[in-house]
């Protein structure tokens, strides 16, 4: 249903956009049929953007969480699905009746995936964020993730106003990161989304754990959040990805991901004295190996190593109706640049996911 809004302009602050276009989406996934054009359609879009790995933020319903589970399991994904977690500073029509239901139900997902038996898909525990879970509820949802060796998905220090409130909500803490770390969901298999308000001690803080960052360049200047210091994470040896975070970002394509990890580095560098901007090959690196990274998983994926397995993208510089403008002298250095600059879905013809082609577009004009 995000995807629904993932277009939708909306200028206020997160929380009441969430409050106005998230949430009221969302209610309505207590209807599990999935439509073709409707629900059904994002899938193809996701794998014919070239995304072979996703972390996806269900829903509180249980039943639409399996239903997700199981179209992506059929279309041939690779990805981390999460029945989400909330029960506070919520709306009374999509929230969770108590931290015993929220607990069970979410090992229940875990037992679904678990009966797909296939090592593509993979429960991920996902409290939405701490602004909208009790300290008991994710500590629970903690242990459960260490009783089932599960990753765990959440958002850290989004927005400027976001971690005023974690303060007031968790007055004992010493940071936003110390809430998580208080709760047991800091570790290797963790993913946190955003980090732009971060400090000191909590970089040094996930850097201990292992903990990966998810960099969502798009939605971060779509609502506004700020701009998220990559390179600082980087020179601190964090795990950092790029991911889209729809509906607040505006693109499901890592294409755009990557343009727009590169705009916002270079805005801090005009802003900052002496600011070593990324590099496009930083930033692809980002997309694949740092994306595998994040996710725990690149002894299996991320690159081209021997004894990986093969998630790749034919790319077709000269498709019909590319955007691309490719010369007689250009390298393939220069094509691979003019792609990654100005290429979309029209260009990749092929999606492999674990050896097996999802996508192929290769004969058609």
């Amino acid at each position: 249903p995000k995807f629904q809004k993932a277009n939708t302009p909306y200028e206020g602050p997160n929380m009441s956009r969430m409050e106005r276009l998230s949430w009221r989406a969302l209610t309505s996934t207590q209807n599990t049929h999935v439509h073709p054009g409707g629900e059904g359609g994002w899938k193809e879009r996701l794998l014919k953007n070239g995304t072979t790995t996703a972390a996806y933020y269900a829903t509180l319903h249980l039943e639409a969480s399996k239903v997700l589970a199981q179209v992506v399991h059929d279309r041939g994904q690779r990805a981390l699905i999460g029945k989400v977690n909330m029960m506070v500073n919520c709306p009374e029509y999509y929230r969770e009746s108590s931290i015993t239901e929220s607990v069970s139900e979410t090992e229940d997902f875990i037992f679904f995936i678990k009966k797909l038996q296939t090592p593509l898909i993979k429960p991920v525990i996902t409290p939405r964020f701490a602004v909208a879970c009790s300290l008991d509820q994710m500590k629970q949802l903690g242990q459960l993730a260490k009783k089932h060796d599960c990753h765990i998905q959440t958002h850290l220090c989004e927005t400027q106003a976001e971690v005023t409130w974690i303060q007031e909500l968790f007055p004992w803490s010493k940071s936003y990161t110390d809430v998580y770390d208080t709760a047991g969901l800091l570790g290797a298999k963790t993913i946190m989304a955003h980090c732009v308000w971060i400090e000191e001690q909590e970089l040094k803080r996930l850097k201990e754990c292992n903990t990966g960052v998810a960099h969502c360049p798009n939605s971060n200047i779509s609502i506004r959040s700020g701009h998220c210091d990559v390179r600082q994470l980087i020179c601190r040896g964090i795990k950092v990805g790029l991911a889209t975070d729809c509906s607040g970002g505006y693109s499901s394509s890592m294409l755009d991901s990557l343009r727009r990890a590169l705009d916002v580095s270079k805005s801090l560098s005009i802003q900052r004295q002496n600011y070593q901007f990324l590099t496009l090959p930083e930033v692809f690196r980002l997309a694949t190996l740092g994306g595998a990274q994040v996710v725990n998983m690149e002894d299996r994926i991320g690159n081209f190593e021997i004894g990986k397995e093969f998630d790749s993208l034919l790319i077709d510089f000269e498709v019909p109706r590319s955007p691309l403008d490719i010369f007689d002298k250009d390298t393939l250095e220069d094509k691979i640049h003019k792609f990654l600059y100005n290429g979309d879905d029209r260009n990749i013809v092929q999606v492999y996911v674990a050896g097996r082609c999802v996508i192929n577009n290769k004969n058609c004009t």
